[in-house]
């Protein structure tokens, strides 16, 4: 089975490449043919002819290789084979040769609006716009975003889906003043939010519930009687507050027996099994977040109370050790809780009350140094890492950047993944850091075999409700990526985020394995983008062509073949620099 999907995925990415390129040339040979251009070639391919049929003075076949295809013009598209006939393409006039090079971007765009019908027919699930993440420091931290909250407009723009809340960031301009419309609560209210330039906004809504979508073949879940539909509400008696919870305490249990209170149709009941214990990398040694206070937000209730630097020992006199036995510390009783917190050489009681929340960020408003202090270590290393040591980088990642942007409440069995397939640790011990390469290893984790559910939409329509909304998203997604590709130019869109096409094979290999309605949808953002680059002006794309021609036009004849070849040439060299730096972006996702 495996297997096949594999095949599957590999044969459909390699179809998707092949139409979406073959449809931009078949829009170039309608319009040639339209115009009284002699077309010698025309293929589906390239390379070597499989099969090849004269007909009308064209020769149309299928080539070994299906990664597109290709229109030979007669006397050449730069007129390099011209011999003066009147069928030639630069025998024709400005205006005509125009519409040849407009109609290869113009049928990429008009492909998208069928995908999009049958994306929309098929249905797709997509991220809801609930938030699962509010990065530290953001702007949506800073407005006051929760956990929890479901979006649902931004400006002038209505938000369903995490797909909706990107396009509208992007569509907006920066530093710009504006509302954010959240439910919380069941009620509907108005944050305002500033994005500074070449900053995101800083949420996440891939919400994970503890209701079961799925359970998993030859699992322990599958032999212990869980269902779909079952919502767990604690493991070992510890309540959960949300997927990362269900992961917190099961993860630490291989081969041990653990308890679920389980609500089955509105009714309770208790199911006991045992995690399967599974190998993953591990570092060598184990970590905790510091109870000390690294930021706290403005207008929250620990604003004016807590500090950054404070050290909280206790709540309500209970020690806390790390930052999540602080988070569960807190969440316990009633909402008005006592810390004792270490400020410099003092040491203060702090009264505080909650707000309605999941988490410490929402419901006091404050969030930990972004460090990994060493509790054990249980592998040799060199130099040998200490207990106490405090770790500030794992490989090239700044976990000053990392925790705050979406490490916070990782279960701390997934951070020792990452700290062991990052290969080194940079730790800071007194006033020295050490950089510490790590020995692979493995530990044992526990599994149950459960998939959760997720916040999601379903986009799905009949076949003639199908038009509007294929029509709608065809021409969002055309004038999103002009607005991309100026955000690019303004440094407002990083250069890291371009995707090569080794990126792109990847995510279409991907999204075919996950079904049509995904794969649908990956090929109408890529046709329609392709239709959208190609009307770049920059030669050799056929904007850049496009320019030439119009100063052929004003000028009444076309540019010397050395001014021709300058500007070729300088063109190319963007191209391929564009070229290099995503490729380069598509090996550094994948490798580091």
């Amino acid at each position: 089975m495996a297997v096949f999907v594999v095949v599957k995925g590999v044969v459909l990415t390699i179809i998707a490449f092949g139409l979406m390129v073959f449809v931009h040339e078949l829009g170039h040979f309608l319009a040639a043919k339209l115009i009284g251009v002699r077309v010698d070639c025309f293929s589906f391919g390239f390379g070597p002819k499989l099969l090849a049929r004269t007909w009308r003075r064209t020769e149309y076949c299928v080539s070994a290789v299906p990664l597109g295809g290709y229109v030979k013009m007669a006397g050449g598209d730069e007129g390099e084979e011209a011999t003066g006939a009147a069928d030639e393409f630069v025998s024709k006039t400005p205006g005509q040769r125009t519409l040849v090079l407009v109609a290869g971007p113009l049928f990429s765009v008009l492909f998208g609006i069928p995908l999009a019908m049958g994306m929309f027919l098929v249905g797709r699930e997509t991220p809801g716009s609930q938030v699962s993440y509010v990065a530290i420091g953001s702007p949506a931290w800073d407005a006051g975003v929760k956990q929890g909250d479901r979006v649902v407009g931004l400006g002038l723009n209505s938000i369903a889906s995490f797909e909706d809340l990107k396009q509208a960031v992007a569509e907006t301009a920066p530093d710009e003043p504006l509302d954010l419309r959240v439910e919380r609560g069941g009620k509907e209210i108005v944050l305002h939010i500033t994005r500074p330039k070449g900053k995101p906004l800083g949420v996440i809504c891939t919400y994970l519930h503890t209701t079961i979508k799925e359970i998993e073949a030859d699992t322990p879940a599958a032999s212990s009687g869980l269902r779909p539909g079952d919502k767990v509400l604690a493991v070992n008696g510890k309540p959960l507050r949300g997927w990362f919870d269900f992961r917190r305490h099961v993860l630490p249990n291989p081969d041990r027996p653990v308890s679920l209170d389980v609500e089955r149709e509105g009714k309770p009941l208790q199911i006991t099994l045992t995690p399967k214990a599974v190998e993953r990398p591990d570092p060598g040694f184990t970590v905790k977040l510091p109870t000390t206070v690294g930021f706290v937000r403005k207008g929250f209730p620990a604003d004016g109370k807590l500090r950054e630097g404070d050290v909280v020992l206790r709540v309500n006199g209970k020690p806390v050790s790390d930052w999540w036995a602080l988070e569960d510390a807190a969440a316990e009783g009633a909402a008005e809780i006592a810390l004792t917190v270490q400020r410099g050489e003092e040491k203060l009681t702090v009264p505080i009350t909650r707000e309605a929340g999941l988490m410490l960020a929402d419901t006091l408003g404050i969030a930990p140094t972004p460090v990994y202090l060493v509790t054990s270590v249980h592998a040799e290393t060199e130099p040998m890492l200490e207990v106490g040591d405090t770790i500030v980088k794992a490989g090239k990642n700044d976990l000053a950047e990392v925790i705050p942007q979406q490490g916070l409440y990782t279960p701390l069995d997934d951070v020792l993944v990452f700290l062991a397939n990052a290969g080194e640790v940079t730790v800071r011990r007194g006033a020295e850091e050490l950089v510490v390469p790590l020995k692979p290893a493995t530990r044992q984790v526990g599994q149950l075999g459960v998939v959760p559910t997720a916040t999601e939409v379903i986009q799905k329509t009949s076949l003639f409700g199908s038009l509007v909304p294929a029509l709608e998203r065809t021409a969002n997604i055309s004038t999103f990526a002009f607005k991309v590709i100026a955000k690019l130019f303004q440094r407002d869109v990083p250069l890291s985020d371009l995707m090569g096409p080794v990126g792109i094979a990847q995510v279409t290999y991907l999204s075919a394995t996950r079904g049509w309605a995904d794969l649908l949808w990956l090929i109408h953002l890529i046709t329609v983008n392709i239709g959208v680059f190609n009307l770049l002006p920059v030669p050799p794309l056929d904007g850049g062509r496009i320019v030439m021609l119009g100063y052929e036009k004003l000028r009444g004849k076309r540019p010397s073949r050395r001014i021709q070849e300058a500007i070729l040439m300088a063109g190319l060299a963007l191209v391929v620099v564009i070229f290099l730096v995503a490729t380069f972006n598509d090996f550094r996702r994948m490798f580091f």
